[in-house]
Formats: structure tokens, C-alpha cells, sequence
């Protein structure tokens, strides 16, 4: 019998190289790749280092090059989000874009599954969240549903410490590598890529929610929704409430102020039986969000209202709502996901 076919998306880091190895230790025929966009090793992927764990553990590597369609998709995406006042969530955008290519080439060369070092799970052509606490559904949760009858996700069931031992098992030099954080084409803090980008910091008015003049800030997009405000003279904590970048000013209030009862998303994402949207639903309103107890009350034209059952603080237009339906104590079915609108 012929063996089945997978091509690994390779970062150079701990979870994809186990991966890898562990789909080779079952017997698939393991192509690594890595999707090569600016310096040849940054912050995402490591070329040097996915190359050497391929060489360590005997499987073909190769690597592609998106320079051009990730500026364009990604990089610029997230900056006309700053400029438009909203929180980009780059990352769940990426792996739509990375696992479209993915399951292109994987196509177009006869190879039956793409892989990667997710920890998620996908069962029956379903996805759902890990069993362990590093959980990264969430930023899954825009691939459209065809896709996961041909992706497959070794780590779902595996904790981290696990994933690390696995390496020392396999002997790969990545064992005791750090995670990796934040935005990969962001070096440092994301205000210092803006204005290296020509983003012009220009001051203005900050107002309370009665319109009236408290301060100034300088440069709208040096703030997000919720973030402490600080300035002297005022008489308690204020924080950011509405950002208005066509009359570049701020609205501050109170930390209560920041409490939704609604979320309105946008481009909603349906990966589940569209019955579960009349069920008592989890929603994550960030990728570091708890799961907050919801309804669906609407959904029209690709938009979906949800109210909750406790207000939520900061939702933040720009970001990625994550619909749950909990299975047990430890898992949870993503329904769908859509770009937070309004709350």
C-alpha cells in the first residue's frame, strides 16, 4: 500500500519540528516547507534551523517565496487597520493566506494533507480546540471548511512540556527553543514599525464622554481600545473608550464604561452545523480572551450579533470573534469566527 502524503509548514521552532518528526515516525512521506518572506530568517521562521531538523530527521525540505503577497495581504492589511482607528489581529488572517498556499501546492504536487505545529485538533473534518491549555484554534478559525478534510494537527492532544521532550526524543537541536511571541514581522513595539513604515505620529484631542477637552495625545494609533490613559491632573484612571481617526481624537471614560452586553462581527466564518447557532455558545473576543457564555440573535448577510450573559470588557472593533459550542470539560467545537464590527 502506498503512503499517504504530507507537507509540514516549518518554522524553525519546537512545535513544527516535532510535527514533522512525528508524522515521519508514523510513515507518512513528509515534505517540510517554509513560506519565505523578507530577511531570510526572522522572527516567524527560521529557514536555517527548519532546514537542519528536515536534514536531522530525513525528509525533503524546500521553501517558497511570498515576499510580494504577504506585503500586500498581511503587512499592509495591518497597517491601514492602525490607520483606521481598529486593533488588527494579523495572525488568524496569515494562516488563512499560509495554509491557502499550503493546500495549493499540496494539490497541484498530489500530496494528500498539509500539516502544521498548531495545538488544535481536527476530527471528522471538524475543528476543535486543544486539550491542553496552549490552545490555538482561535487563530484557525478563518480557514474555510473544506479545508480541514486535508489538514492534519499532531499536537492537539499534546501539552508543551511533551512537545519539548518529544524533541529531546527525536534529538533535534529546537528542543529548548523559546516560543515564539507577539507579531512575526514586527521587531519590537508595533508604534516603532508604523512610523519606521512613514507613519507620521500627529497630535490631538483627547475628550471625556461629554465632549469636552481633557488632554492631547500624540498620535492616535499609539492607542487601543481599553488601554489606560495617562496624563496628569485628572481625577482618577481613564481609559481609552472610541478611537476617531478622521478627526484624529480619543474618547476616554471610566474602566466601567469599557462593559458590552452585544458584539457585532462581520465576514462570519461558518465551520460548524449551522444548528449550533441556536445553541448556548462560548465566544472569544481576542486570542487571549476567556470564554464568555453567549447567544446568537442574529445573523444577516454575513454579519452575526451575539449578546452575552455577563458584559464583556473591551471588544474591540478589528478583532476576531471566535464562536464556541462546549463538547466537554476540556473541549470546545469552533462554529465559526467574524471581524468585530461594533459592540
Amino acid at each position: 500500500m502506498n503512503k499517504k502524503s504530507v507537507m509540514v509548514g516549518m518554522s524553525g521552532g519546537v512545535d513544527s519540528s516535532v510535527a514533522a518528526a512525528i508524522l515521519k515516525e508514523k510513515e507518512y512521506e513528509v515534505l517540510g516547507y517554509t513560506l519565505k518572506f523578507g530577511a531570510k530568517n526572522n522572527k516567524c521562521c527560521l529557514i536555517d534551523d527548519a532546514r537542519q531538523v528536515a536534514d536531522d530527521i530525513g525528509i525533503d525540505y524546500i521553501t517558497i517565496d511570498i515576499h510580494d503577497e504577504f506585503e500586500e495581504k498581511i503587512v499592509q492589511y495591518f497597517i491601514n487597520q492602525y490607520l483606521g482607528g481598529k486593533t488588527p489581529s494579523p495572525c488568524p488572517r496569515c494562516n488563512l493566506f499560509k495554509f491557502g498556499l499550503g493546500i495549493e501546492y499540496a494539490k497541484a504536487n498530489n500530496i494528500d494533507y498539509v500539516s502544521t505545529g498548531h495545538y488544535a485538533k481536527v476530527k471528522n473534518n471538524k475543528l476543535y480546540t486543544a486539550s491542553t491549555k496552549k490552545d490555538q484554534a482561535y487563530f484557525l478559525s478563518r480557514l474555510p471548511k473544506n479545508y480541514f478534510k486535508k489538514i492534519i494537527l499532531p499536537l492537539g492532544e499534546m501539552s508543551k512540556d511533551k512537545v519539548r521532550n518529544y524533541a529531546k526524543k527525536y534529538n533535534l537541536h529546537v528542543a529548548q527553543k523559546d516560543d515564539s511571541q507577539d507579531i512575526c514581522f514586527v521587531e519590537n513595539d508595533y508604534r516603532d514599525f508604523l512610523k519606521k513604515r512613514g507613519i507620521e505620529e500627529k497630535k490631538g484631542d483627547v475628550l471625556d464622554k461629554k465632549k469636552n477637552k481633557i488632554a492631547e495625545h500624540k498620535g492616535y494609533f499609539n492607542y487601543t481600545i481599553g488601554q489606560r490613559f495617562k496624563t496628569g491632573g485628572l481625577p482618577h484612571k481613564m481609559y481609552v473608550l472610541d478611537i476617531k481617526p478622521e478627526e484624529n481624537i480619543l474618547i476616554v471614560g471610566e474602566n466601567e464604561d469599557l462593559y458590552s452586553k452585544n458584539l457585532r462581527a462581520k465576514e462570519f466564518n461558518l465551520l460548524a452545523d449551522r444548528k449550533y447557532l441556536e445553541k448556548s455558545l462560548y465566544l472569544k473576543a481576542r486570542s487571549g480572551d476567556s470564554f464568555h457564555k453567549c447567544q446568537v440573535v442574529d445573523r444577516d448577510n454575513g454579519f452575526i450579533s451575539v449578546e452575552f450573559d455577563k458584559r464583556v470588557r473591551a471588544v474591540t472593533c478589528g478583532q476576531l470573534a471566535v464562536l464556541y459550542y462546549k463538547q466537554n470539560s476540556d473541549e470546545y467545537l469552533v462554529i465559526g469566527s467574524g471581524w468585530i464590527t461594533g459592540c
